[in-house]
């Protein structure tokens, strides 16, 4: 998203999904605050992760308004956390690449956002062709923060979100490999790669779960992220292209109509190519939408949520 802002990052640190937890303590997170407080060329410091333990949060946040530079966080979901001078707390991914747009004096923006309108319309005409009976989203993730993301958007208008990630037990499915409901699957658990290759480089077991949740009659939407870059497959949106096809034909036959809503995770200097991947998708109908976040929140609109409202 900051790439399409025309803005830089100095650097990436990947600390994990269970480093915030009170086990671990952050220590990855806070040895990547001291590096890039040390780092001349890091202007702004951005923390995304699900919410830590309320162990830890104090700690990262402290060591974090230490390094005296301005601070983004972004714990999804966690919206307990009091506000700090020299914190800026977002609700989601996309608002936090807004937010760094602002810091950095960029802009005031927003740059990525598209009007509720036309969030609406698309949504409108998605949900019209569904049949009787249709009612559930399921999101088929290979990012794992893409996913969280999206559990959070979906649970502001619908009641409970299924997920082998969830961070509550109520919702938490029991086997990732069966949805429930609606449901968000993180593929890229150690749960699906055992033994095999990560989503983002095989697209294979992502492409047969799309089948199998099509086959569900109750399904109408499928909501899917495709990340690209360095390691990832050589292009992904033409193998999900496949079994997309298939997917709405096979629904078709069944006298239903299935939605597939995505979004591509990349930049336009990666070899797949952003507009290429969003052109195979839009090619086979699926909406492909600038930013998860608008992507999760017309899935949820298609099955009838209010934008401007929460829980239906």
């Amino acid at each position: 998203l900051l790439d399409r802002m025309g803005i830089g990052v100095s650097q990436v640190i990947g600390v994990g999904g269970r480093d915030l937890s009170d086990y671990i303590g952050g220590i990855m997170m806070s040895q990547g605050i001291t590096k890039l407080t040390l780092d001349p060329a890091t202007e702004v410091i951005v923390l995304i992760s699900k919410p830590p333990d309320i162990t830890v949060t104090p700690k990262i946040l402290k060591e974090a308004i230490a390094s005296n530079k301005p601070i983004i966080v972004n714990f999804m979901g966690e919206n307990t956390i009091s506000k700090q001078e020299g914190v800026v707390f977002t609700e989601n991914i996309e608002d936090t690449a807004e937010a760094v747009f602002t810091l950095i004096g960029k802009g005031t923006g927003p740059f990525l956002s598209t009007s509720s309108e036309t969030l609406r319309e698309m949504a409108k005409n998605e949900g019209s062709k569904l049949a009787k009976g249709q009612k559930y989203i399921r999101g088929l993730f290979c990012g794992g923060s893409l996913c969280d993301e999206a559990i959070d958007i979906l649970g502001k208008h619908f009641k409970g979100i299924y997920s082998n990630v969830a961070v509550t037990k109520e919702w938490k499915l029991e086997n990732g490999q069966i949805s429930k409901q609606h449901s968000c699957i993180d593929m890229g658990e150690e749960e699906f790669t055992l033994s095999r290759p990560h989503p983002m480089i095989d697209t294979s077991l992502r492409h047969d779960r799309i089948l199998r949740e099509a086959s569900d009659s109750s399904v109408a939407v499928i909501l899917l992220d495709v990340v690209i870059g360095y390691g990832s497959h050589e292009s992904p949106a033409s193998s999900l292209a496949e079994a997309i096809i298939k997917a709405k034909q096979n629904a078709a036959k069944n006298k239903n109509y299935l939605s597939v809503v995505t979004h591509v995770c990349g930049s336009k200097k990666d070899s797949q190519g952003v507009e290429r991947q969003e052109e195979i998708l839009r090619n086979v109908g699926a909406l492909v939408l600038p930013t998860n976040a608008q992507a999760a929140k017309v899935a949820a609109a298609i099955l009838g949520a209010d934008l401007n409202r929460g829980v239906i």
